[in-house]
């Protein structure tokens, strides 16, 4: 009995969004065409398999293969700006510890491009 009161309102709101999709306007007031419907009524989903996604592998990004400890590049960020920099350390996943203003890490996946310095 429950599945067919399942399966009726199914067929029930296809219907209503069959015709709710086919009208062109929209109503100042909520109602079907106004995009805003009261929906009366409750949906039970018992007895579903529980779903989990596990042991996915690590990813890892390589990092940009020119790039050495000691050189120098110039850096151009996203909003156009530029930096020039020292890589003092190489990291994983395009980090790179840098020497500028200031010591710090960085990743380089994020820079619109990358130079090297003079």
């Amino acid at each position: 009995m429950r599945a067919g009161a399942i399966a009726t309102a199914a067929a029930a709101a296809g219907v209503l969004w069959v015709g709710l999709s086919a009208q062109q306007e929209m109503l100042p007031k909520p109602g079907p065409g106004s995009g805003i419907t009261k929906v009366m009524g409750a949906v039970d989903i018992s007895n579903t398999p529980d779903v989990r996604v596990t042991q996915m592998p690590p990813i890892s990004i390589s990092n940009p293969p020119f790039v050495r400890k000691g050189a120098r590049y110039v850096l151009t960020w996203s909003d156009g700006g530029t930096e020039e920099v020292l890589v003092a350390e190489i990291g994983q996943d395009g980090w790179v510890q840098v020497e500028s203003r200031r010591t710090r890490w960085v990743n380089l996946r994020l820079a619109r491009s990358v130079e090297a310095g003079r």
